[in-house]
């Protein structure tokens, strides 16, 4: 069995159990649906949910043959447009007043922990655990800034005091076990949690579990959408695609101009990442294609092109409808009218960002 496996890490084991939590969360909200007579669509709308938790929660435990099954299975109702949002019970205006009222700025501290936790264990491969030791100093003063009506010292002191050591306590275990920084993104999710059921005693698991499920309900099948990407670049690159993209640059840009190199692999990374909406999928592709043999290959150095290069695929990142994470789930949160609402305001600084990138990677490689 996969979790009693002496050569597989502990690291791995806590991922994969972040991976079937997700599962479980899929298959509450495809229930949720099947049960809700508000929905038109509920019984396909179960299918994708449910199937989607399945592939999730049981990819380490079947084979792949059925693993590709149950992906499809997920895939018939999202092209036949049966996966809808069902009912919402989505909090009032003054429940929503009535909770920052309860909470104030300390709100911010559950969102900040996710990104928090995620650096600590990253960091914590890297650094001594003195290192978490300053950064939970930081924290606490942080924390204690957002207590200030609280004018209990003693709590104050002791609240410090438990994050440095929390922070010095997760640095050493990051660090003894190699956890990776995708696992402390889903501890970073717990202390959230931990802390909104602390500040409100209404936040019962039910309530995360809804919550859960109405926000991949508003997102819909595209929450699979950066998950494809990724494949999509691993099957490109597979394919030799950057072999293809060399070739017909080749014929077109003269060779040996590095200013010329360095613009259509900058240009070029914008367009591809445009295309298959992940910035990590399309500089693979575009290294192997314009990055090596037109950029590289004459000196540049490889640490700032290579950042840089990732840059510019951000650029295109704020133009596509295929970052759907960015562009694309905040107009459907948001509830906005115009769908392209996001990336039209983003188009300028797109630009303006791409041009400043090239100018960089020109004079800094």
């Amino acid at each position: 069995m996969f979790f009693l496996q002496s050569d597989v890490t502990l690291s791995a084991k806590l991922l994969e159990l972040l991976y079937i939590f997700c599962g479980l969360i899929c298959l509450y909200a495809g229930f949720k649906n099947l049960n809700d007579d508000q929905n038109p669509n509920r019984f396909g709308t179960f299918v994708f949910w449910a199937a989607l938790g399945l592939a999730l929660a049981l990819a380490k435990f079947v084979p792949a043959v059925v693993e590709g099954v149950i992906v499809v299975v997920c895939i018939i109702p999202t092209l036949l447009k049966r996966v809808k949002p069902g009912h919402s019970n989505s909090p009032t205006k003054e429940e929503m007043e009535k909770n920052f009222e309860k909470i104030g700025l300390k709100l911010f501290v559950p969102a900040l922990s996710i990104g928090v936790f995620a650096l600590l264990f990253g960091l914590s491969l890297k650094f001594d655990v003195w290192v978490g030791a300053v950064l939970g100093v930081l924290a606490g003063v942080v924390v204690i800034l957002l207590m200030n009506e609280n004018k209990n010292k003693v709590r104050l002191a002791v609240t410090f005091v438990l994050i440095v050591l929390g922070f010095s306590a997760v640095f050493y275990f990051a660090k003894k076990f190699a956890i990776s920084a995708l696992v402390g993104t889903g501890f970073g999710v717990l202390v959230a949690i931990v802390l909104l059921m602390v500040w409100n005693k209404e936040n019962k698991p039910k309530v995360f579990l809804n919550d859960s499920e109405r926000f991949l309900s508003i997102v819909g099948p595209l929450s699979l959408l950066p998950t494809l990407l990724s494949i999509l670049g691993a099957v490109f690159t597979k394919a030799g695609v950057g072999g293809v993209i060399a070739n017909l640059v080749g014929a077109v840009i003269p060779s040996g101009n590095l200013a010329i190199g360095i613009v259509v692999f900058a240009v070029g990374m914008m367009l591809f990442t445009m295309i298959m909406g992940n910035a990590f999928a399309a500089i693979t592709v575009m290294t192997v294609g314009i990055g090596v043999p037109f950029v590289l290959s004459l000196g540049a150095n490889p640490a700032v092109v290579g950042i840089l290069a990732l840059s510019c695929g951000y650029c295109g990142t704020l133009l596509t409808p295929m970052a759907a994470n960015f562009n694309i789930v905040p107009v459907a949160i948001l509830e906005m009218k115009d769908r392209m609402g996001v990336i039209k305001s983003q188009v300028f600084i797109a630009f303006l960002m791409l041009i400043a990138q090239i100018l960089l990677m020109i004079f800094l490689a």
